[in-house]
């Protein structure tokens, strides 16, 4: 559930980068998309939907969701 941003962009079925805040930290992760068939540029936000090993599974956030936290 952890939220943040893409860093480099993810290409469908490809592997980018988000910086994603947790234990207290700025860390960036390599992410995937949960939707295999998108792309998510740099700066869009992101959650996470879980792991698989150190990869990241991600979603985009959209406005009103960022706007609601």
């Amino acid at each position: 559930g952890a939220q943040g941003q893409v860093y480099m962009t993810i290409h469908p079925g490809q592997t980018g980068q988000v910086q994603v805040e947790f234990q207290s930290a700025l860390r960036t992760c390599s992410a995937v998309l949960e939707d295999d068939s998108a792309t998510l540029e740099t700066g869009k936000f992101v959650e996470v939907v879980r792991t698989i090993g150190e990869t990241l599974i991600v979603r985009e956030l959209s406005l009103k969701e960022i706007a609601s936290e």
